[in-house]
């Protein structure tokens, strides 16, 4: 009986399909919505799907599109066929399915779910209604920018104060680390206006900046400025502003140390510095450095320029050597100072060559040397050498000047066994004159045991006598008592009896004629007296006293010298080094070229 009710309601629903063009299924007899073909209206049930496995939905012959079925495995599920019935396409709805949710997908597989195409389009990512980023099928990537160097995997575009990119680490880890193992750069920037290629900062105990290289012709960090007048790299320590010159330089660094400089090879050097270095003349491929290293080196028409600015008495040049661990310069500035147990030494390599030129009192520019060569030529207006001994008064062995060859020795302006001496030397004391043919010959100074002075006159006898008055100024320097006396020499120049001295003193001496005489006769005299002892004040405000009533006393010998050669530092002329450095600079302008030509 169930089985005929069934049977007769269901050809009911056909009768009643036939006779309309909607269908409404409900227990309270309404109407169909008249949007809808079929409604379906229950409190207590609902619809159910054919349901079946994957296997079985893909079993269906030439499912028609829109056909909707229940997955009941391999993620159940309504699925309903997006394609044609020859070509199905199941889509699934709801629940577990393959679409990306706005809130966070779990359980998916890199293998198989992504996020992009699977054709030959590019991905783009929006906000704002505006492209962001684009992950292009060529495989580049563009951050506000749709074009990019073809050179470029990451191009990032930026305008007015914005940056390109930006990294911050807080931790041990690198803001910024980049790595390259074939012949490209791990980091290159270039900076066409006012703006930085690259800025790197960190607030930590880490670098702002750190690379490194692997290859003997690339480098850890390079930087390059086309400008003519630009700088390729600028650095700042110690919290310090960036100076630099207005004409450009390779690298400036301020600092309270500005540039520091570490060989860590046995014979490594600090610094290495070239300068002049398309002079063919001073070979501008070469760089001299020592074999045995040093603190720097530098290579140029001139090897080290230094100036001081903004200090009236600051110093170019100080150099401290044999390990001493104090500098010493001058109050008022200079030049260069240097200390060591030899404050500087300097070798002339030509058989002609000067050591030392010294020109001073701001010369115009004219000095004299030698053509032979010297150890030192110096140039001045009014002292071209100036030599001076600070000994206290008690020492008793000092000197301003000392001149020595093989076998003679001159001391200029010193103090040997308390007494002062202007030249002091085993050399005989001359001086030059000119002969009857205008050649030089020489004239040798009168010497005596004794430090004496002299003095000539013309006196007249007025009745047999007179009285010779001796220059005040030769008084007061003249030692005359029974141990010193002074002595006279007349000689007559008319006819007399004969004349004697008498009254002999300081003051002058009196000629009387011999016999009684009353001749008038003229004669010339001569005397000769020992130099009186002299006091001087030394500029401490000591006094020390000159003895020269010494006869015959002690000289002094050569000053003691020790015979040192000079040592021949090898230097080691690296060429190679200089050709991968211009190699580096052709690599760079090949890219700069490469650049420019994409933004034309």
């Amino acid at each position: 009986m169930k089985t005929n009710i069934t049977i007769l309601t269901a050809v009911a629903l056909l009768v009643a399909f036939s006779l309309n063009a909607q269908v409404a299924i409900n227990t309270d007899g309404s109407a169909p919505d008249g949007s809808a073909m079929l409604e379906i209206k229950s409190t207590s049930g609902g619809i159910l799907i054919p349901r079946m496995t994957l296997t079985q939905r893909n079993g269906i012959s030439s499912p028609a599109t829109g056909l909707l079925i229940w997955q009941t495995d391999n993620t159940p599920g309504f699925y309903y066929n997006a394609g044609t019935p020859a070509s199905p396409n199941w889509i699934g709805i709801g629940g577990e399915s393959d679409d990306w949710t706005t809130t966070g997908n779990s359980g998916t597989n890199p293998l198989t779910n992504f996020l992009g195409t699977t054709d030959a389009q590019s991905l783009a990512i929006y906000s704002d209604n505006t492209e962001r980023m684009r992950v292009r099928s060529d495989g580049i990537i563009t951050v506000n920018t749709t074009a990019a160097f073809s050179t470029s995997t990451l191009h990032t575009a930026a305008s007015g104060d914005d940056d390109g990119i930006t990294s911050n680490a807080t931790g041990a880890g690198d803001s910024f680390f980049g790595q390259n193992t074939g012949t490209g750069s791990a980091f290159y920037g270039t900076a066409w206006g006012s703006g930085i290629a690259g800025y790197f900062s960190n607030g930590g105990t880490g670098s702002g900046a750190y690379g490194r290289a692997n290859n003997s012709g690339a480098f850890g960090l390079w930087a390059n400025n086309d400008d003519p007048s630009g700088t390729g790299l600028g650095a700042a320590g110690n919290n310090q502003s960036t100076s630099y010159l207005t004409t450009g330089t390779g690298i400036a660094a301020s600092g309270n140390n500005g540039v520091y400089g570490a060989g860590k090879a046995s014979n490594g050097t600090g610094v290495i510095g070239v300068g002049n270095y398309d002079n063919p003349v001073i070979g501008g491929d070469s760089i001299f450095t020592l074999v045995g290293g040093s603190g720097g080196a530098f290579t140029g028409a001139s090897g080290i320029y230094a100036k001081v600015d903004n200090n009236a008495t600051g110093t170019g040049v100080i150099g401290v050597g044999n390990n001493v661990s104090t500098a010493s310069t001058t109050t008022t500035g200079s030049g260069g100072a240097f200390t060591g147990q030899q404050g500087v030494y300097g070798k002339g390599i030509s058989s002609t060559g000067t050591v030392v030129i010294g020109l001073g009192n701001n010369g115009s520019g004219y000095y004299t040397y030698p053509t032979y060569g010297s150890g030192g030529a110096f140039t001045g207006e009014r002292v071209g050498v100036y030599g001076y001994a600070t000994a206290t008064a008690d020492r008793d062995d000092r000197v301003g000047g000392y001149f020595q060859d093989a076998n003679t020795y001159a001391r200029v302006g010193g103090r040997w066994d308390r007494t002062n001496y202007g030249i002091l030397s085993n050399g005989a004391k001359s001086t030059i004159v000119k002969d009857l043919n205008e050649n030089p010959v020489v004239m040798y100074c009168p010497e005596a045991p004794e430090v004496l002075f002299q003095d000539y006159g013309i006196g007249q006898l007025v009745n047999g006598k007179t009285h010779v008055a001796l220059d005040p100024i030769l008084q007061k320097n003249i030692q005359i008592d029974v141990n010193h006396p002074m002595k006279v020499f007349v000689t007559l120049e008319g006819d007399c009896n004969g004349v004697y001295v008498t009254n002999k003193s300081a003051n002058g001496f009196d000629v009387i004629e011999l016999r009684g005489g009353t001749s008038n006769v003229s004669f010339s005299w001569q005397i000769v007296a020992t130099r009186a002892s002299e006091e001087f004040i030394q500029k401490d405000g000591t006094t020390e006293s000159s003895d020269f009533s010494k006869r015959f006393p002690p000289a002094p010998g050569p000053i003691d010298t020790e015979m040192s050669r000079g040592i021949t530092i090898n230097q080691k002329v690296e060429t190679q080094e200089a050709g991968e450095i211009e190699n580096a600079e052709k690599k760079i302008e090949a890219k700069e070229e490469i650049e420019e030509s994409k933004n034309k």
